[in-house]
């Protein structure tokens, strides 16, 4: 749904915009002075706003102007309602910033076109928008993919070799510990075993490498997922 903001001292032409403008997609708001819309944009700010050129105390060109001085409120697309023989001030509304204008007497149709064309461009602007969104984060998750895999990568090479070695590693104390009973170094091997509770160590460290290996490979499922996402 889109608020469009409709601002004029007549209460009649607002009555009458707000007829013509009536639809399911539109959120319609109405103020009879410049300072009364500032305040309805400070509560919430409208997708567009068409408003009368000529009102006391605070004109349209004024509260352009106004609008288009504030970062906050600039990007609001302004359309302006004037008589058809006010040339002059629809150029200067256009001049600070107005994107269209609306003639008196109203006339249904091109009301509605114009502000159509508006709306479509605010369409096709969110569209553009989005799509940046959508590059930026798919740019951000494969950056994010990458700089994961490379460690995990190196974490899970290095692994690799460890069991290797510990393969190895436990290999030797078995030639070493069947070694005859009467020799030195035997003796010396078997109080080792006694000192360092080997057999916990040997029953406890091929658990840590399979699940070290299990959550590597999770965090490596987890990339594979935000490459296809992105």
């Amino acid at each position: 749904m889109f608020d469009i903001l409709i601002v004029d001292d007549v209460a009649e032409n607002l009555q009458m915009l707000q007829l013509i403008l009536k639809c399911p997609r539109f959120r319609i708001r109405a103020a009879t002075s410049g300072h009364t819309a500032l305040q309805l944009i400070e509560n919430q700010l409208p997708d567009l706003i068409i408003t009368d050129i000529k009102m006391p105390n605070m004109s349209g060109v004024d509260l352009c102007r106004l609008l288009k001085a504030d970062k906050r409120t600039s990007h609001i697309p302004l359309m302006f309602v004037s008589a058809y023989t006010d040339t002059d001030n629809i150029v200067e509304a256009l001049e600070v910033g107005g994107v269209d204008y609306i003639s008196k007497p109203f006339r249904p149709a091109e009301i509605n076109a114009r502000v159509n064309t508006q709306i479509k461009l605010l369409e096709a602007n969110a569209l553009q928008v989005k799509r940046q969104l959508s590059d930026a984060l798919n740019q951000m998750v494969v950056g994010v993919a990458h700089e994961i895999n490379n460690p995990i990568g190196f974490v899970k090479s290095n692994i690799d070799t460890l069991q290797h070695y510990w393969a190895d590693i436990l290999q030797l104390l078995d030639d070493l510990n069947s070694l005859p009973g009467t020799s030195e170094l035997s003796q010396q091997i078997t109080a080792l075993y006694e000192k360092y509770d080997t057999a916990f160590i040997i029953d406890d460290i091929d658990p840590l490498f399979d699940s070290t290996n299990d959550g590597i490979l999770r965090v490596t499922e987890i990339i594979k997922s935000l490459k296809t996402f992105a």
